[in-house]
């Protein structure tokens, strides 16, 4: 695979629509923030754009995780193996978000303890995911606490 073919395979999957996307269909920055392509860590020089060597940097680094042999080759079985990491992804936020959804009997964008009641990992946790301690959690903080203990 060329240089071209290479970037151009990088760039779709760093700019999904999927990426772009906020959980709850609308645009947002929610997905923008935690899939592989962060806007604010691409854009180096905080102009709010990402120029040509800024764009590269990001490509090496996709390139770089998508490379799990470290041969300086895309294989098919990488990039495969790539696209179900990202389709496993994608689906758990959707079943997540749907979760969520269901629960916040109020629509108000925020759990309290009884609409946790739903989802019992975010109830058994509510305290330690309540990051701002106000008595509710929202999406964010749910997802904070996930990342921070996914490896745990």
């Amino acid at each position: 695979m060329n240089k071209i073919g290479i970037f151009t395979l990088s760039a779709m999957l760093a700019f999904s629509p999927l990426a772009m996307a906020n959980h709850d269909g609308s645009d947002g920055d929610h997905c923008t923030r935690n899939h592989r392509m962060d806007l604010s860590k691409a854009d180096k020089n905080g102009d709010g754009f990402i120029d040509k060597e800024e764009a590269e940097a990001v490509h090496q680094q996709n390139f770089d995780e998508m490379d799990t042999n470290h041969d300086g080759k895309l294989s098919k079985e990488e990039i495969a193996a790539c696209k179900r990491k990202c389709s496993h992804k994608t689906g758990m936020h959707e079943k997540g978000t749907q979760a969520f959804n269901k629960a916040d009997k109020d629509n108000d964008g925020t759990l309290d303890r009884e609409e946790a009641k739903k989802l019992p990992h975010v109830s058994k946790n509510f305290d330690a995911i309540d990051a701002d301690k106000d008595g509710t959690v929202d999406r964010e903080e749910i997802h904070q606490y996930m990342k921070d203990h996914a490896n745990k």
